[in-house]
């Protein structure tokens, strides 16, 4: 099956395109994505009190989860949760460099979905960053999540971005 793969270097800001036969668990130490240009650049963040099974993750709205707001630059958003998701919808990514808490904590992730070096996310900001969402060519994908659990309840996230 043929793929064309567009990466893009956090370093250099260079775009490059290259076509090849068959990947997975594709992503590189300065993040990248399958397909064509994003149809959107941004993200939504959705608050709640259970952790959310598998592709459910897409869709917390749909499970009880409270829309907390949506951006595509570094944004905090405010609503006390046990949990976070950062959704990307169909065709949109987001680079998450890191997540802050109300409580002052820095916090990665380890459940995902659609999402390239999720283990970028985390310690203070430094420009590596993560990729949610994206899409592979002709799969239909329906964006990217990752899970944010802080250790205690916070009163506030903040998503720190990279441009």
């Amino acid at each position: 099956m043929r793929r064309h793969l567009l990466w893009m270097s956090a370093a250099s800001g260079t775009v490059a395109a290259v076509c090849i036969l068959f990947a997975a668990g594709c992503g590189g130490g300065d993040g990248g994505w399958f397909g064509e240009e994003p149809a959107a650049w941004g993200y939504h963040v959705y608050g709640g009190e259970t952790s959310l099974p598998g592709e459910v993750g897409y869709h917390p709205e749909n499970y009880g989860f409270t829309l907390l707001g949506s951006s595509d630059v570094t944004q905090t958003f405010f609503g006390t949760y046990t949990y976070y998701y950062i959704v990307t919808g169909p065709g949109s990514l987001v680079k998450v460099d890191t997540v802050e808490d109300s409580n002052g904590n820095y916090l990665g992730t380890w459940v995902t979905g659609n999402t390239l070096n999720h283990d970028n996310v985390g310690g203070s900001p430094d420009g590596d960053y993560c990729t949610v969402g994206g899409w592979i060519t002709g799969s239909g994908s329906p964006g990217g999540y990752i899970l944010i659990e802080p250790p205690s309840p916070a009163t506030w996230i903040k998503v720190h971005v990279v441009p």
